[in-house]
């Protein structure tokens, strides 16, 4: 251990949970790379903002691995840009 970290404990265990919770963060954007952008499309569309909600439902698209799924998400984001010139 540094000497810093022998002289305030408490900051050693907040970089370590630090470091734990960036690793965390990251594996879970990996695990749901597409739901995330699609949930924000949704939420975007919901609320009326269609124009932001479309680049969101193409990443989520273009992240989806199965075909369905990035068939439904590429609709999606076609009706938003649709409803665009609304």
């Amino acid at each position: 251990m540094s000497s810093s970290t022998n002289k305030n404990p408490v900051s050693a265990v907040e970089a370590v949970w630090r470091r734990e919770a960036a690793r965390v963060i990251a594996s879970l954007t990996r695990i749901t790379h597409h739901l995330l952008p699609a949930a924000r499309g949704d939420l975007l569309e919901k609320l009326g903002r269609a124009a932001e909600a479309k680049p969101e439902f193409e990443r989520a698209a273009a992240n989806a691995t199965h075909p369905r799924e990035r068939e439904l998400l590429n609709e999606r984001a076609a009706r938003c840009g649709e409803g665009a010139g609304r």
